[in-house]
């Protein structure tokens, strides 16, 4: 039995579930909503003592973290392959993931807090605004409560969108090269990159439709066109998107009414939750 522990706005959960999709393998979804703290839920905590999300059981065997579940993933169900075959392809692939991790990841639990994720903490009510302001102890207290107030004018959220410019254009260059991240296919790089990238990237370019990232020729305010999306045909989601031909909200399985708070529903459900 597959079960994965998820939220549909984690950007780490959707790596698996990207995986999970493109190799058709049945799982069991076990949602933990992370805007209500419930991954600090006893039970919970014994299979995830991080209190994150994603969390893999298969067959009772626990594992953690998201890119090593992907890898796992690849592992355990080899049909169709999200390693590239050669040797050098491969060290290329990691070398995403690898920055995915170290570089990206840190801006993705800004980016959707201050347009999407704050609203549903304050909606859930006075008492699970509280738990959140005080979770990270006095030391956090009044940054959490600024993320809360100041929302997309957090200089924190300047900084993450900055991170987020800079990592796409790096995508373009490489897809300027190859037709992939990591060679002639798809692989964990893209599943990386979409999960990741593609959860944050509707949320990252309406707010760098706010903010300016800085003078010269990368700035948003240089730009004549839609911000950072204008510099690849079809915007930075194109080689995720035109390429493979699907719907970003439905590949990630994104119940916007539900995850995003204040933004308009897609309509299209979450096409990949399982009930």
């Amino acid at each position: 039995m597959l079960e994965l522990y998820h939220h549909g706005t984690s950007v780490c959960a959707a790596k698996p579930r990207i995986v999970l999709a493109e190799k058709n393998v049945p799982w069991t979804g076990r949602y933990v909503d992370i805007l209500k703290n419930e991954q600090f839920a006893p039970d919970y905590v014994k299979l995830n003592p991080k209190h994150v999300v994603p969390t893999l059981v298969h067959d009772g065997h626990v594992i953690r973290e998201s890119t090593i579940i992907c890898e796992y993933l690849d592992e355990a169900f080899p049909d169709v392959p999200l390693k590239p075959d050669s040797a050098l392809d491969r060290v290329t692939m990691r070398m995403w993931t690898k920055r995915l991790d170290e570089e990206l990841h840190a801006a993705t639990s800004v980016v959707p807090f201050a347009i999407s994720h704050r609203h549903a903490v304050i909606a859930n009510g006075p008492e699970v605004v509280q738990r959140y302001i005080d979770q990270g102890g006095p030391a956090q207290r009044e940054r959490r409560k600024a993320r809360l107030e100041r929302g997309v004018d957090d200089p924190a959220a300047h900084q993450a969108l900055r991170v987020y410019d800079s990592f796409l254009a790096d995508m373009e260059t490489q897809l300027a090269q190859t037709p992939w991240l990591a060679g002639a296919r798809f692989s964990l790089a893209e599943a990386g990159g979409i999960g990741s990238g593609g959860v944050e990237l509707g949320v990252a370019e309406r707010a760098m439709l706010l903010l300016p990232l800085g003078d010269g020729p990368q700035s948003v305010a240089d730009q004549k066109g839609p911000p950072s999306c204008s510099r690849h045909p079809g915007g930075h989601a194109d080689p995720f998107l035109r390429r493979r031909g699907e719907n970003l909200v439905v590949h990630l399985g994104i119940d916007s009414d539900r995850e995003l708070g204040r933004w308009p529903s897609t309509g299209h459900g979450n096409t990949l939750l399982p009930q």
